[in-house]
């Protein structure tokens, strides 16, 4: 778990530090200034949505989820963003059994803009939810949650983007941690 978090944090303090490094070049030109400026350099947020597939440990058991996931973001400059984000996945054990599992967090983003491909990764803290459907015992618990990952979004207009992302999800519930991985997709509008 520790390793984790370090490697996050590690990854977005470097991220920090190569975009802090791009320079422009300020050559004139004879075309007005909105044309030059790439097309996400102005914007302030961003909103995403998409599908989810994860992978989710629980008691030694791994589970297929598959749902939406859905971001926020807000930039305060050019690279730095803070984001809130919420992911809802649902599963099945058995024809008689469901599993649903909602995050929900915020934290920071780190994101290289005014490409037509932009990486970017993040470090989410939040809530977990979980259900499950069962005979026996309590079926719905809540705890704590980490997400940390990243992705590319890949410019197909002046304010959309189709993404692609991939997490680690690591929940506290129960007072057992679970580990999840999950890929995604999905499409972001900028403005």
């Amino acid at each position: 778990m520790r390793r984790w978090i370090v490697i996050c944090i590690a990854a977005l303090c470097l991220a920090g530090t190569a975009i802090a490094q791009n320079t422009v070049s300020a050559a004139p030109s004879s075309a007005p200034a909105a044309a030059n400026t790439p097309y996400s350099e102005g914007t302030k947020w961003l909103l995403a949505i998409g599908y989810v597939y994860q992978r989710f440990n629980i008691g030694g058991t791994s589970n297929n989820l598959n749902g939406i996931q859905s971001s926020f973001a807000r930039f305060s400059n050019n690279y730095f963003a803070f984001e809130g984000a919420v992911t809802a996945t649902f599963g099945n054990f058995s024809p008689t059994q469901n599993e649903h599992l909602v995050f929900y967090g915020g934290g920071g983003r780190l994101q290289s803009r005014g490409h037509k491909m932009e990486p970017w990764v993040h470090a989410l803290f939040g809530g977990t939810h979980t259900r499950f459907t069962q005979g026996i015992g309590p079926g719905s618990f809540n705890g704590f949650g980490i997400m940390a990952g990243g992705g590319i979004d890949y410019r197909i207009g002046n304010h959309s983007a189709l993404r692609v992302q991939g997490d680690f999800l690591t929940t506290r519930i129960n007072a057992a941690w679970q580990k999840t991985v999950s890929v995604g997709g999905g499409i972001v509008f900028d403005f």
